[in-house]
């Protein structure tokens, strides 16, 4: 898990990430809400609006505008091939807009990232959670509660 680290540059106007040799996007979505919570102590924590990927080789985000309390959240990645494992939580009725993940890195760092979605993109959020599915499941790193 990374933060701060992502190397971007502007296409048309937009930071985008990038490629690493080889990678294959699967997904890119905005806006979406993006928090991460690491676990321990203290608990650190990441709020920001933006655009998320996922691609076969990381789950990557890029803020909007830094607006974040500390001014100084921009960016965030983790490698798939870093997880050791991921935990769905099941959507409450009333947070049906959230996918939420507790995801255990093989460094043992754990950390709970949550993307809130617009109601009218509701059917992006179940995509991005059928790609996250899949390329997970091919590491057998991946369960739903």
């Amino acid at each position: 898990m990374y933060i701060n680290s992502l190397e971007t540059r502007y296409k048309e106007h937009e930071r985008i990430p990038i490629p690493l040799e080889g990678e294959s996007y699967f997904y890119r979505h905005q806006p979406v809400k993006f928090r991460v919570e690491v676990e321990g102590t203290p608990i650190k924590q990441y709020l920001e609006t933006g655009k998320i990927f996922l691609t076969d080789k990381r789950l990557m985000f890029i803020s909007q505008l830094s607006t974040s309390i500390d001014d100084n959240f921009e960016t965030f990645h983790v490698m798939l091939e870093d997880v050791n494992s991921s935990i769905i939580s099941s959507p409450r009725i009333f947070k049906r807009n959230t996918f939420t993940v507790r995801i255990t890195l093989r460094n043992g760092v754990v950390f709970i990232m949550s993307l809130g979605y617009q109601r009218k993109d509701l059917e992006a959020k179940k995509v991005f959670q059928d790609y996250y599915g899949m390329l997970l499941v091919r590491r057998g790193r991946y369960s739903v509660m």
